[in-house]
């Protein structure tokens, strides 16, 4: 699978699974399944925002798989690294 190099030297797959519109509020049950469903099938990279509601169900479903790299979207209110931080694990 294709991968794209940060600046860090860390690399994430190119293409992720996104937990956006079409699982935006929906049960957890069927989010669960999608999630599941795809990592199956070989998604190692997850998309996800705080606006969808998605990220809890991801972090509680990924939990015990390995290989993972997750990618979200925050808020516009928060551009330094620290409120980021901040509000990302107060969560």
């Amino acid at each position: 699978m294709e991968e794209f190099v940060l600046h860090s030297g860390h690399s994430i797959p190119a293409i992720s699974f996104g937990l956006g519109t079409s699982y935006r509020d929906r049960p957890k049950e069927d989010l669960v399944w999608g999630i599941l469903k795809a990592y199956d099938k070989g998604y190692r990279h997850f998309d996800t925002a705080i606006v969808y509601n998605t990220e809890q169900f991801l972090g509680e479903t990924l939990n015990n798989l390995t290989g993972i790299t997750v990618t979200t979207k925050i808020h516009s209110k928060y551009l330094d690294y620290q409120e980021v931080r901040i509000s990302w694990f107060e969560k």
